[in-house]
């Protein structure tokens, strides 16, 4: 059978493979393997734990799977299917110090993950086509709606750390947005209250979105500070310097102690995917905005008695409909 020729494919190349995040304390296997391959045919995937930036690898495999077998369930060459030569699975000589090395790692994995604990919603109530008919940006709104979360569970604001790529650059990567401004401590302090009108709220709101827009074109162009300081530190390493101090201000330690850990991955695929947080009193956060829907996993460490991240993914899916009351007490956009 064509699909079945296909399915067993994508197994050869996806059995092999361990997706791992390079965050702190966040190493996890590759999951739920078998739904991928009874899916692949459909615009829809369960969950993937991964490395935000190499989830574009991921995507391109699916989705060469996907176009595998489309091309093959309108095929008409059945003829030439059945005369494929069987597909092997690789047979790996290990010796026995290496599995036993193996299985310890296993072990070691599994200790890891089970710090872990992970809830995800799907949020339907709107997407990106709706926000951006309001003149919202769409990154921008889910990321106010995390701060609100954030304060509406623990009652303050929190240092954030949101990736961005630099691609524009040559061998460039990421850098950071730090998305939490003045005027989204300002909104997070009044939100809840009922006796400040839907207009300041509103008024708020805009200059938070305004503030997170402006962060995101720099740190693009490379005009973001924390991988300069980086770098900064390590070229004082690497030559046997003193470290600047700025390094260790209780200032700066504070600011880079990122409890909320986020991350916007892209896909037509409806997938949940996920990375751990990278403090141990924190949060991970990875959210799929499509054009009708708002895919989001949340992360936290189970051993954490301040954080929740049942509760938290809970407070914000209210919080991104309690967020768009606001949106619809803004000025209509102007059509020029």
């Amino acid at each position: 059978c064509p699909y079945a020729c296909a399915c067993h494919f994508a197994a050869m190349l996806l059995r092999p493979v361990i997706v791992i995040t390079s965050r702190n304390y966040s190493y996890f296997p590759f999951l739920f393997m078998d739904r991928f391959l009874l899916t692949l045919s459909s615009s829809y995937f369960p969950f993937l734990f991964m490395d935000w930036f190499n989830h574009v690898i991921i995507f391109f495999l699916f989705g060469s799977v996907r176009d595998i077998l489309d091309s093959l369930a309108a095929s008409s060459c059945d003829e030439d299917l059945e005369n494929l030569p069987e597909i092997h699975p690789l047979k790996w000589n290990l010796s026995s110090s290496l599995r036993s090395s193996i299985i310890t790692a296993g072990q070691e994995l599994d200790k890891i993950a089970a710090r872990l604990g992970a809830s995800c919603f799907f949020f339907r109530e709107f997407g990106h086509t709706t926000l951006k008919s309001y003149g919202i940006g769409s990154d921008g709104f889910v990321q106010l709606a995390m701060q609100l979360t954030h304060y509406r569970m623990h009652g303050y604001h929190t240092a954030t750390y949101e990736s961005v790529s630099t691609q524009r650059f040559k061998l460039a990567r990421t850098d950071t947005v730090r998305s939490p401004c003045v005027e989204s401590n300002a909104l997070a302090k009044i939100f809840d209250q009922k006796n400040v009108s839907m207009h300041e709220k509103a008024k708020l709101m805009r200059g938070a979105l305004d503030k997170h827009f402006q962060q995101v074109r720099m740190a693009a162009a490379g005009q973001a500070f924390d991988r300069h300081l980086f770098g900064l530190r390590m070229i004082a390493t690497e030559n046997g310097l003193p470290t600047p101090e700025i390094f260790s201000d209780p200032t700066y330690s504070q600011s880079c102690h990122f409890r909320l850990s986020t991350s916007q991955v892209r896909s037509p695929f409806a997938i949940h995917l996920a990375f751990g947080p990278v403090v141990d009193d924190g949060y991970g956060i990875a959210y799929l905005i499509r054009d009708r829907d708002i895919l989001v996993t949340v992360t936290s460490f189970n051993d954490c008695p301040t954080t929740d991240h049942d509760l938290f993914a809970a407070t914000m899916e209210k919080t991104l409909s309690d967020l768009f009351q606001l949106v619809l007490a803004l000025p209509p956009p102007s059509k020029i």
